[in-house]
């Protein structure tokens, strides 16, 4: 039974066991909510899921003006709406337009992949001159002035109600899903009153305050960085008492290729060299283990490359957009990639900085062979070619590589705060929009 106001605790009968329900609360179809809370379905608060234009496909260049455009999909992102994510208007879709986002309103991804179809994010002004396509919807509420968009919008985005939208989703392509208007409306959720859905809104606002600050933090951070490496690694800036001329150097004459395989171990040195690597154009080296991606890897190892560290290591086809990074680990890569250490006494950090820098990765680019980017490589012997300057001395070479790792340790640790912050709101999501943590009002 479900009980009443009066006692401490009740009972709900359950086939299979009793499940106690607090005080004040109720058990419902979406869950344990507070008794004065109701259960709807998105049909009595939407009016309507008003689709967009239809888009020129081929129309497929970008707006100068941010605010002025036809919306792609991707404007829909993880909540927010990023109105700069836009085609440019073309008359005779402004001449078939009806829609333009307006503040309060929802955009829902209703046609897009299978991770990302349902993507839903509120509208913070109104647009004029944005349009839809026909992949996204707009709601149109009974009375906006009845229920917060925006606590409506942190609830379809947890993770509860994210899941369940997407598989709403159907479609016979493995790419490509889509929703029913009818199969969205008919979605329950807990509905609160008025006030205590706006007092909600307003605190998990503060949180995405808090985070938008946050990663405009980091944001200033890696640009900054990306100056220093500009002036530090060109020798633009030198430090007080560094006062040779930087010499040019032939990357063979510094660097030897690694070209031992896994099959030319010997029987104790396979343990310490088992761990698959990769290396990427952001992440650096890191375990093949703890990526996310499906791991292609053949099953024979034989010949994959050992990598030691205080290598380098780079993808031999992504060179020429700066795919490689210093290696803190010992372990085996792909065949597809080169792996190259240094022969003198050298900082390999101050390389590892230098072969991101932006110059250094057009000569790579340069010196890559192949009819297309796709088929692009540069292999040792290219490699070996291309020639940088560098300071003379290896401590001007490791004061230059102490200030970014100083750099990249501050960046990480926003990095990290940031990632608390959202977890903290995740939390808080949870706990607010479920009414298991109430709101004074």
């Amino acid at each position: 039974m479900i009980g009443n106001k009066s006692g401490a605790a009740t009972l709900v009968a359950d086939k299979s066991t009793t499940k106690v329900v607090p005080l004040g609360y109720k058990q419902t179809k979406v869950g344990v909510i507070p008794e004065e809370w109701e259960v709807v379905r998105l049909e009595n608060l939407i009016a309507e899921l008003e689709a967009g234009i239809s888009v020129n496909s081929t129309d497929d260049f970008c707006s100068s003006n941010a605010d002025k455009g036809i919306l792609k999909t991707s404007a829909v992102s993880n909540g927010r709406f990023i109105s700069s994510e836009n085609k440019k208007i073309i008359q005779k879709d402004i001449d078939r337009a009806k829609l333009n986002p307006k503040k309060g309103n929802l955009i829902i991804s209703r046609m897009n992949t299978p991770e990302l179809v349902g993507a839903i994010a509120i509208v913070e002004k109104d647009f004029n001159n944005l349009y839809l396509p026909d992949r996204l919807w707009q709601t149109k509420f009974f009375d906006i002035n009845s229920q917060d968009s925006y606590w409506l919008n942190y609830l379809l985005n947890t993770s509860k109600y994210k899941a369940k939208v997407r598989n709403l989703a159907t479609g016979t392509s493995g790419s490509m899903k889509n929703i029913s208007k009818k199969a969205f409306l008919k979605i329950e959720i807990p509905l609160p009153p008025l006030k205590e859905q706006q007092k909600i809104a307003q605190i998990l606002t503060t949180w995405d305050d808090a985070i938008s600050k946050q990663e405009a933090l980091i944001e200033a951070k890696e640009q900054l960085k990306k100056g220093l490496m500009q002036k530090l690694l060109s020798g633009e800036v030198r430090f007080t008492g560094f006062d040779e001329e930087w010499e040019e150097v032939r990357l063979g004459d510094i660097f030897d290729e690694r070209s031992r395989r896994f099959k030319d171990l010997k029987t104790e040195e396979v343990k310490q060299y088992s761990e698959l690597l990769s290396v990427g154009i952001n992440s650096g080296v890191t375990k093949r283990s703890e990526n996310d991606a499906k791991d292609n890897s053949s099953s024979d190892k034989g010949n994959y490359k050992i990598l030691d560290e205080n290598d380098i290591v780079y993808n031999t086809m992504r060179m020429w957009q700066g795919a490689s990074g210093v290696s803190t680990l010992k372990g085996i890569v792909s065949p597809a990639y080169t792996i190259v250490h240094l022969k003198d006494n050298y900082c390999i950090d101050f390389f590892g900085l230098l072969f991101k820098a932006h110059r250094v990765v057009f000569d790579f680019y340069r010196y890559s062979q192949g009819l297309t980017s796709d088929t692009w490589n540069l292999k040792y012997p290219h490699f070996s070619e291309v020639k940088v300057k560098i300071p003379t001395t290896k401590l001007e070479q490791q004061k230059i590589a102490q200030v970014f790792a100083t750099a990249d340790k501050e960046i990480a640790l926003l990095k990290e705060e940031l990632e608390i912050l959202k977890e903290q709101k995740r939390g808080l999501m949870q706990k607010l929009l479920m009414g298991e943590v109430r709101v004074r009002v």
